[in-house]
């Protein structure tokens, strides 16, 4: 009995023990295991991702990385200690096979793990190899520490596709213009994206010079083919426009430009009075794929109409994007504006984004009038909420729809506007003709189109024997209690329809979902539909919304 209790206390000690040791060693690698580090193999046919978390510096330390591997680094604490501070510097400056890298540090970091993230990002001149590199600190006050984050870039011979997100940063304006000075010295950069959204409050005196320091560093990397520069929310006046696109003339490479000076101060005298060709952009010669957003920013038909001239000299342009919501470009505006793009000869996809321009329905006619012009067009999307368009508009537009004989994918969002259901039988009866669309999206929401127009516009669908995808909105639109069920048995006929979208919301309908549901079901063509009888959709594509049985 007594050698019994003699070996249970025994065991007890070394029980005891062990948990004293387990508690120790847990404790060191909590400290020792500063950073989040995944390894991620990209199988790129299907897009698969296969993540793997190391769980030491050990285990990470010495990895041969491949073309297809991705180190992604998403949290990171500095060190109490230094010997594992160092420790790890050492380690994440040694990945001479590392090429694609990501930091993407959580929102609650202290400025101590800032600095020490800065000191990695600047020790990283031994990974030769990175070629990729993702840096996104949205969010995260960086004013102190962009000296040492651009450094650290020019380290890095060989990158070559660089995506740095520093909005939300309060970075000030001639920290800013260091890292142009920096990025100058980049020089095999091909794709480079900055996104330096909501950084200021008042730039209306040196706005103009940090903005043109930033553009002019670009500008000097020789080899860059793809540009993404976000400067929207920054109260960026018209000089400072001006002075971004006077730099970036020199980018006698670039195919591919993004550019975003939303919500600024890009408006009225103060843009004209700095330059009279503030949107001639003479650089812009060899790009083939343009997106601009100069939305919110008091625009007026003077404004849009030296948009027209600038883009009419984009010869090479074959895919562009304007955004020019919320300004005041009216009707006249609107005329010039597509004047210019007519001369766009080599254009394949247009989409225009102009919702409250009060365009009425002179405007929507001239666009009409110039775009049937381009030969090579087969994409095009006209988003125009609210802009006073009428039947009369809606007519005069449809009348040269068949015009557009390489057509193939056409969106027309015209929510709030004033069309009826003459304005929609219209529309139908130009439509039919238009036997070459395989993508069609009508969003009439918060419109006039009432039963008959909806039953007419219904009809004339089913003539696009190629149509294969349908986004079809008619909320708030008064088709009464019968349109929607009246619909859907019309768009049966549709007979090489596969993707259908229709929205009937706050037309009285609310006790026919189920109803309605079961109608598209016998739809037995269809592979995959979404019925909204209440909110927005969500984004249009191809992988949402229900899928059908077999």
């Amino acid at each position: 009995m007594i050698q019994i209790k003699i070996k249970f206390l025994i065991l007890i000690k070394f029980l005891i023990a062990g948990i004293f040791v387990f508690l120790i060693t847990n404790n060191y690698y909590k400290q020792k295991n500063q950073l989040n580090l995944k390894k991620k193999r990209i199988i790129k046919k299907n897009m698969i991702f296969i993540k793997g978390q190391y769980k030491s510096l050990e285990e990470f330390s010495g990895q041969r990385f491949s073309d297809e591997s991705i180190l992604e680094v998403n949290y990171f604490k500095k060190p109490t200690d230094p010997i594992i501070e160092s420790n790890i510097i050492e380690t994440f400056s040694n990945l001479p096979y590392l090429k694609t890298l990501i930091i993407e540090p959580d929102y609650d970091s202290c400025p101590s793990d800032i600095e020490f993230l800065t000191i990695l990002i600047s020790n990283l001149k031994k990974c030769t190899k990175l070629s990729t590199l993702s840096i996104k600190l949205g969010g995260i006050n960086m004013s102190e520490h962009i000296e040492a984050l651009s450094q650290g870039l020019v380290n890095l011979p060989n990158l070559s596709n660089l995506n740095l997100d520093l909005s939300y940063c309060k970075i000030e304006e001639q920290k800013i213009s260091i890292l142009g000075s920096q990025l100058a010295q980049c020089h095999n950069l091909s794709i480079l994206a900055i996104d330096l959204e909501n950084n200021f409050n008042d730039l209306s005196i040196n706005g103009s010079n940090f903005a043109y320091n930033l553009a002019l560093g670009i500008s000097k990397c020789a080899k860059l083919s793809e540009l993404t520069l976000k400067l929207g929310s920054n109260q960026l006046d018209g000089k400072a426009q001006s002075n971004i696109c006077s730099a970036l003339d020199n980018c006698s490479n670039l195919k591919k430009l993004r550019l975003y000076l939303c919500s600024n101060r890009i408006e009225g005298n103060g843009l004209l009075g700095y330059s009279s060709n503030i949107f001639i952009f003479p650089s812009f010669k060899s790009v083939s794929t343009l997106f601009l957003d100069f939305s919110h920013n008091s625009l007026d038909g003077q404004h849009a109409s030296q948009f027209g001239a600038a883009l009419s000299q984009c010869q090479n342009l074959q895919n562009l994007e304007l955004i020019i919501r919320g300004n005041e470009i009216g009707a006249e505006g609107t005329a010039n504006l597509a004047q210019g793009l007519a001369k766009c000869q080599n254009l394949q996809k247009l989409k225009l984004q102009i919702d409250n321009n009060k365009i009425g329905d002179d405007g929507i006619s001239e666009l009409a009038n110039a775009l049937m012009k381009l030969p090579e067009l087969s994409d095009l999307s006209l988003l125009l909420k609210s802009n006073n368009i009428k039947d009369k508009g809606i007519a005069n537009f449809s009348s040269k729809l068949p015009q557009f004989v390489n057509l193939k994918y056409l969106q027309l969002d015209l929510w709030y506007n004033r069309i009826g259901s003459l304005g929609a039988y219209f529309l139908g009866e130009k439509l039919k003709q238009c036997i070459n669309f395989s993508t069609l999206i009508l969003e009439l929401q918060y419109n006039k189109i009432n039963y008959e127009g909806a039953l007419s516009l219904s009809k004339s669908l089913t003539n696009l024997t190629n149509l294969q995808y349908l986004k079809f909105d008619l909320r708030f639109s008064k088709i009464g209690y019968f349109g929607p069920s009246e619909v859907i048995s019309t768009l049966a006929n549709c007979q090489n329809l596969r993707i259908l979208y229709l929205g009937f919301g706050e037309n009285n309908i609310d006790d026919q979902e189920e109803l309605l549901k079961r109608k598209i079901m016998r739809i037995k063509q269809l592979t995959q539909f979404e019925l909204n009888l209440y909110d927005d959709f969500g984004e249009v594509s191809d992988d949402s919304g229900e899928e059908m049985d077999d």
